[in-house]
């Protein structure tokens, strides 16, 4: 995770628009409130982030 960009190994479809991501270590959970501005595509490994959203 970078500050304007994620690396995933498999996606789902998902529009442009607010997303969440979930970040779980050790049973320990964060989240994040994001923009995606492009959506992920389900071959996406790269996705662009626009950071917080309020």
């Amino acid at each position: 995770m970078g500050p304007d960009f994620l690396l995933i190994e498999s996606a789902s479809g998902h529009p442009p628009g607010d997303a969440t991501i979930v970040l779980l270590v050790d049973q320990s959970e964060r989240r994040w409130n994001v923009h995606l501005p492009d959506g992920i595509s389900a071959e996406s490994k790269r996705v662009s982030q626009t950071g917080s959203v309020p």
